[in-house]
């Protein structure tokens, strides 16, 4: 089998659960304790899975490492997972291995009601299986983790392959305490206000701020908890990562501070504990999303009800906003080969409304993943849904920004 890391093409790795969804969509309004009408199916799924097919169909050859089963059964669900284009050749093949499900109840409109998620296989997980794909992590322009990691596999890829370690990092000395090193991180995506655009936000920095951080090989590093039950993993290295999507409760648990909290208050808190990522991206669901840009917060609002398309099951649509950030990065990391460089300083700001984008075409199909989904489509949706873009959108269509 072609191994990935043999072409020079950029390539994703994410790490992550794989499983069979079982999802039960209510005919009308959910009632508690009570036999529900509705409609039953099955499909792939999985936080890691998802994220990897959504990568795939924006065009990014994807490897997906998780931990794989020796059934018949696991044959036919590595077999389809195959057939869509993500690899998984890098996964580890154990014995008594099982089959990971997810249980979930949906609203009519798509809702989550509640959820069971037996992910059994990928608590199997360990660092050795991790440390022997070093080249394939290594050489990675991306690397996605879900919360449903063994936090000991989390914190080593996070000690492993953040920014810190890199050795093509020559301008962050090793020697950097935690709060210096966190300093000199988050200032690399905040613009000096005084500089700012003067064309208004269509999503450039603007190409006169000089970064404290010289470009550098490292992969992306992206964390996605997955749940506030999962989330506290991350407590002890969420710092490390370039880019995290958690929603308010997540983000509430790793800052170590009740599900009362306010937006501000986890903010300060990471911060304060010098855990903050390079760029976090709040989920607020409904409300759209938080970005810090500019050292302020910014709520990027999803567009107008009237706008958006019908929601059949939004239990994907994180996944696919988190492949939209992983996406839209490494077109901004790569665009220097691809043209003058102009869009490798995009805005938080304007990838949230990539991520959003993305959400909502998920969330628009009863699949976790939406079949339709591609760069294209992508980039047309965030242009009419943010049309403050267009000039953005325009640059990348006609210079293999969507490739």
């Amino acid at each position: 089998m072609h191994r990935i890391e043999e072409s020079s093409e950029p390539y994703c790795v994410v790490i992550g659960g794989i499983n069979i969804d079982i999802q039960g969509f209510c005919n009308a309004a959910h009632i508690e304790k009570d036999s529900n009408p509705g409609v039953i199916t099955r499909s792939l799924g999985g936080v890691g899975r998802n994220i990897a097919e959504n990568l795939v169909r924006l065009g990014v050859r994807t490897e997906l490492i998780t931990v794989l089963g020796n059934s018949p059964a696991w044959e036919a669900l590595i077999s389809r997972i195959e057939h869509l284009g993500i690899g998984v050749s890098h996964s580890p093949r154990l014995a008594d291995v099982p089959l990971p499900m997810y249980l979930c109840i949906l609203e009519r409109d798509g809702g989550l009601v509640s959820a069971v998620a037996d992910m059994r296989a990928i608590e199997r997980l360990q660092i050795e299986h991790l440390e022997n794909q070093d080249s394939l992590l290594r050489k990675a322009a991306c690397i996605i983790i879900d919360g449903n990691l063994p936090k000991a596999c989390i914190e080593w890829i996070a000690q492993q392959y953040h920014a810190a370690n890199s050795q093509n990092k020559k301008t962050i000395p090793a020697a950097l305490s935690s709060t210096e090193r966190e300093n000199v991180f988050v200032s690399r995506d905040f613009a000096d206000p005084a500089g700012k655009d003067q064309n208004g936000d269509r999503g450039f920095q603007n190409a006169n701020v000089q970064s404290q951080i010289a470009v550098s090989q490292h992969p992306i590093l992206i964390a996605d908890p997955v749940s506030s039950s999962k989330a506290a993993k991350f407590r002890d290295c969420f710092g490390l990562f370039d880019i995290a999507k958690p929603n308010l409760a997540e983000a509430s648990t790793i800052a170590n501070f009740g599900q009362t909290a306010t937006p501000s208050q986890i903010i300060a808190a990471l911060k304060a504990k010098s855990i903050l990522p390079n760029e976090l991206y709040l989920s607020l669901g409904e409300k759209g999303m938080l970005v810090i840009e500019d050292d302020s917060i910014h709520e990027i609002s999803l567009p107008a009800s009237n706008l958006r398309p019908p929601a059949a099951n939004r239990s994907g649509a994180g996944d696919a906003a988190c492949a939209a950030l992983a996406w839209i990065s490494i077109r901004s990391m790569f665009s220097e080969r691809l043209k003058n460089g102009q869009f490798s300083n995009l805005r938080p700001s304007a990838k949230a409304k990539f991520a959003l984008s993305a959400a909502l075409l998920a969330s628009a199909s009863k699949r976790p993943v939406n079949p339709k989904l591609d760069p294209r489509m992508l980039c047309e949706k965030t242009k009419f849904w943010y049309p403050e873009l267009s000039d953005l959108v325009e640059y990348m269509m006609q210079n293999g920004g969507i490739i």
